[in-house]
């Protein structure tokens, strides 16, 4: 008993106590940590190829961590226990207020889209516009989701309309929400509602720069460049594509600004307090509200 306690405590103190200086070693290797939407559908093969590509490419020990939960990746990310990650934008937001995060590469996807469009569906016929879903059930994926509930989330404020989200943990989880009738509507990506017939579009929402991969600010500029030059790489390998594509349906990265995240930032800070009134008071949320951050 007492012998596990040591090793916990030592596991606890590496976590909390990483020294900068042997990062990318094999007794300290640089941690990525994957929001969960990313390593969802990868096997643990998947999950083994990537670290390896990784490793060969920078020559570093690098490892990843995934997360279920966006409060702990972030606040993770912000100690200092992980050195990258690939986010979603509301992640990335909270994480570039409170802890200054580097944005260096974004998700590409398709023939080269590089933004995406979010929508409100039903399958209710008697159902045709905001209006209708007053004191109604929205299904989303979490209150850190742009496309489920941020945007959803504005233009339900603006027109001073009410719903009960209910949050499912997945785009997926949510459209079976309202085909099982336990939800009246699902605020989803626009491209899953035109690729179910049964489903109808009632509102339109974005567009939405899409997801970045970033590093945390006191990360060494060289191991960031190293990682994100694998990154750029991996979809020319035939199997890194694969695994590309089962990652929320990246096709590639193209190196990235954090300009180009500025103008959502600073809509959610003007529409925050509408917004959060919807998240059930259960729920603890970080929340977007000091002005974007510039280096």
């Amino acid at each position: 008993m007492k012998k596990i306690l040591i090793l916990v405590f030592a596991f606890t103190f590496f976590a909390c106590f990483r020294s900068e200086k042997n990062i990318g070693s094999k007794d300290n290797p640089i941690i990525i940590a994957l929001s969960y939407p990313y390593a969802e559908k990868l096997s643990s093969s998947d999950l083994s190829y990537l670290e390896s590509y990784l490793n060969s490419k920078t020559g570093f020990f690098v490892k990843l961590s995934i997360y279920r939960d966006s409060v702990s990746l972030i606040k993770d990310f912000g100690a200092g226990k992980t050195d990258a990650a690939l986010v979603t934008v509301n992640e990335y937001l909270i994480a570039r207020q409170d802890y200054k995060a580097n944005p260096v590469l974004q998700i590409v996807r398709g023939k080269g889209e590089k933004k995406y469009f979010a929508g409100i569906a039903v399958a209710d016929k008697n159902i045709n516009s905001l209006d209708d879903l007053k004191g109604k059930k929205i299904a989303a994926r979490d209150p850190y989701s742009i496309s489920g509930f941020i945007l959803p989330g504005m233009f339900f404020a603006k027109e001073k309309i009410k719903p009960q989200f209910i949050f499912t943990g997945s785009h997926e989880a949510s459209v079976k929400k309202v085909f099982s009738k336990e939800a009246d509507a699902a605020a989803v990506y626009e491209k899953m509602i035109k690729a179910d017939k049964r489903l109808k579009l009632i509102q339109i929402m974005g567009p939405v720069p899409n997801e970045p991969f970033i590093c945390r600010k006191k990360f060494n500029s060289d191991y960031c460049a190293r990682i994100s030059d694998a990154l750029l790489s991996f979809s020319s390998d035939k199997k890194g594509a694969q695994i590309l594509s089962l990652m929320a349906d990246i096709s590639r990265f193209e190196p990235v600004n954090a300009d180009v995240y500025s103008d959502l930032h600073e809509i959610i800070l003007y529409s925050g307090k509408d917004i959060y009134s919807l998240v059930p008071e259960s729920y603890k949320l970080s929340k977007i509200n000091e002005p974007y951050y510039f280096d």
